[in-house]
């Protein structure tokens, strides 16, 4: 299936959000680039504004698919941490809270450390966060003067690389589960430095397969001048999934949301109890994803099947 696709499917952009704007901002300037024909506009998961780099945007339905990826894929980037200041939000952005003086520190030494962060890890979401409580965000308790803490959630970090020390600052590459603050995590690691620190720079640099070299820069978003339509990214194609093509009556009850009884479906590859499946039209219109049971492919949820 090719990533050339008619605007009324739903589709995926892998834009890059440059420094110093929010990520709504983004989303509205695609909203305005695409105009009223495409619906249902949103982002997969917020960069903070001094944050840059992979920013998905997905239409006309595809944010249902935001929970799949954010279970499917991890998250990369490259963080930069200032070491011996703390601020009140993790990061450049916050005023300094406290300060402390810095040892003498070996690179084998701060590789040691950021080494004993992969795996399991737990971690409590700062007060500056979208993490609600009582049905509101934190940063709108913290701005009100109110810190709330929140108990620690385990998270996961795949993989941890040192990349630089430079004077006080220290730079690494990590991935990481969905729900990571990379905020709180250099927190952690100034601390195991015997010292406080707090973000300078971060870049998202992939989600899963969709990485930042491929990101469309601002000059390349939809109602600009570069935007090309082979940009939109069809969700078969920004999830690894197998298809299904479907067809006859099948077709039309899964999307009624009936579940498919396995034996009345062909596959060119039989998938393993808990895979996810893309259920396709023959002329590739997606009408949902289903999961595989002992005998059915039941609905996570469907697209309109769009007849002639």
């Amino acid at each position: 299936m090719g990533n050339h696709i008619p605007i009324e499917d739903p589709f995926i952009l892998n834009l890059y959000k440059p420094k110093g704007i929010t990520s709504t901002k983004v989303v509205s300037a695609v909203k305005w680039g695409l105009g009223k024909k495409v619906k249902k506009v949103g982002h997969f998961g917020t960069l903070d504004p001094f944050a840059e780099g992979v920013l998905l945007v997905g239409g006309n339905g595809a944010c249902r698919l935001n929970n799949l990826l954010h279970e499917k894929y991890p998250k990369t980037y490259l963080a930069k941490g200032l070491l011996g200041k703390r601020t009140d939000t993790g990061d450049c952005e916050g005023e300094i809270v406290e300060e402390k003086e810095i040892s003498e520190l070996e690179v084998d030494f701060i590789k040691n450390i950021l080494d004993e962060f992969k795996g399991e890890y737990l971690q409590s979401p700062p007060a500056f966060s979208a993490t609600k409580h009582e049905g509101k965000p934190l940063y709108k308790w913290a701005r009100e003067g109110v810190k709330i803490e929140k108990p620690p959630v385990e998270r996961f970090i795949h993989s941890i690389e040192f990349v630089s020390f430079e004077k006080d600052e220290v730079t690494f590459r990590v991935t990481v589960s969905t729900g990571t603050y990379i905020r709180v995590l250099f927190e952690d690691i100034a601390t195991k430095l015997n010292t406080v620190g707090h973000l300078v720079e971060l870049k998202r640099e992939s989600i899963g397969p969709l990485k930042v070299e491929n990101a469309l820069k601002s000059g390349q978003w939809p109602g600009e001048d570069n935007f090309k339509n082979e940009d939109f990214i069809k969700v078969t194609n920004a999830f690894e999934v197998q298809p299904l093509v479907v067809k006859g009556k099948e077709l039309k009850a899964f999307s009624h949301g009936n579940p498919l009884k396995i034996e009345n479906v062909e596959f060119s590859q039989l998938p393993s109890k808990g895979d996810y499946i893309w259920v396709c039209t023959e002329d590739e219109q997606i009408l949902g994803l289903a999961t595989v049971g002992d005998e059915y492919l039941t609905s996570c949820f469907n697209f309109p099947l769009k007849t002639p």
